[in-house]
């Protein structure tokens, strides 16, 4: 159940000023939520951090759980279809929780999870630090009533913007900035070694590949209009997917002549990225692009999509380009295809800039000393809110 850990070069380590116990609450588990969730309780249990995670027990997430330290205890709310009932449940577990580990310090992670446990905490009169992540913004759709309750109950912003923030690189800090969250620390990655590791073995022929980490439908369609415009015998272009696809999303990519290959394994996919001639990523997502990261990593150029989150990390003109439209992909496109120089020049530089930025050791430095931060700090507590519920729906008493 434990993860494989990589050995990189170490940063001088910062740690949390409490030697507590870090609970963290979330909602669903999905493998964006994973993205940040995962390696941040791998980085605190490698700084010695004991943790508690509580979540709502969705049969999807349960597939994720094995991927834990099986040092983290982890506790399973089940699955109401009741918002309200739900609502009570988290935070009657969650409240449970913070009164009986006394904790050093709270991670709340999504909407739902940062409206609730900083109310929760409120009523508490807690003052554990408390510390919060968007993930993207996303919401599982068995859960949208309940993140409809949860704006209804927070719909000032307040409960969740008296937490410190972290966001998960530069475009999800900026957005929560934006919301009124006044101290954000940004995290980057982390990536694995494997894709570092991986030697550049450039196909014999052009061959451009996307990835991605979810089943994500519109990163898919881009993916297959692309391969449908430059695919065939006359171009000579091959296309490649790398990532888990839902039924319908692999038919269209394999009628359009795309391989498509759902590989988990990091050594697998950096192996295949690290055929490719270029990596493309063609639709805006919210949250931090972990497979734009993987492929500089590997040394690709990249041609992205003109979105906060690409721009973040995409130098353009440096180690790939952004582009605006269609038309400007395919030309970018053409030139990395015809010239090996400047795709040896700006893989190389993409790589340099992943192995500043994206590396583990990275990582779990500014992730600790975030929490480090967050416990020194002497934040605000949240505003304890009343609520009922009548005919008329959901309201605040003041």
């Amino acid at each position: 159940m434990s993860a494989t850990l990589a050995h990189q070069q170490p940063f001088p380590q910062a740690r949390p000023s409490s030697e507590g116990r870090v609970l963290h609450l979330a909602t669903h588990l999905d493998r964006g939520v994973q993205g940040l969730l995962g390696p941040a309780t791998e980085a605190l249990a490698r700084s010695g951090s004991e943790q508690t995670l509580v979540l709502i027990d969705h049969v999807d997430g349960r597939r994720l759980l094995p991927h834990f330290d099986d040092r983290i205890d982890i506790v399973l709310v089940p699955l109401l279809r009741n918002p309200v009932g739900q609502w009570r449940a988290l935070s009657a577990a969650f409240a449970r929780a913070v009164l009986e580990q006394r904790p050093g310090s709270v991670h709340l992670h999504g909407l739902i999870a940062g409206l609730l446990g900083q109310r929760v905490l409120a009523g508490l009169e807690s003052r554990v630090p408390a510390l919060y992540s968007q993930h993207g913004g996303g919401v599982r759709s068995a859960l949208k009533p309940l993140a409809l309750l949860a704006q209804l109950l927070g719909r000032s912003g307040r409960g969740s913007a008296t937490a410190r923030a972290i966001g998960h690189g530069h475009a999800e800090a900026e957005r929560l900035q934006a919301q009124g969250h006044e101290s954000v620390a940004i995290v980057e990655g982390p990536v694995d070694n494997a894709y570092f590791d991986a030697a550049h073995h450039a196909a014999r022929h052009p061959l451009i590949v996307s990835a991605s980490r979810t089943d994500d439908v519109r990163s898919a369609e881009a993916f297959d209009q692309l391969a449908v415009l430059l695919g065939g015998d006359g171009i000579g272009l091959g296309f490649n997917w790398i990532g888990p696809l839902d039924a319908v999303s692999g038919a269209r990519l394999k009628a359009a002549g795309v391989g498509v290959f759902d590989s988990a394994c990091h050594s697998e996919r950096a192996t295949r990225m690290a055929a490719a001639w270029m990596f493309v990523a063609l639709a805006g997502q919210r949250g931090f692009p972990q497979c734009l990261a993987e492929a500089m990593a590997c040394g690709l150029p990249c041609v992205a999509l003109d979105t906060p989150e690409h721009r973040s990390l995409v130098r353009h003109g440096v180690t790939g380009y952004l582009c605006r439209s269609q038309a400007e992909v395919i030309d970018r496109i053409a030139q990395l295809a015809d010239t090996p120089s400047l795709r040896e020049r700006m893989g190389n530089a993409g790589r340099e800039l992943a192995r500043e930025r994206f590396g583990q050791a990275r990582f779990e430095h500014a992730l600790v000393a975030a929490y480090a931060a967050a416990s020194s700090a002497d934040l605000p507590m949240a505003r304890p809110v009343l609520v009922r519920q009548d005919g008329q729906g959901i309201k605040e008493i003041t």
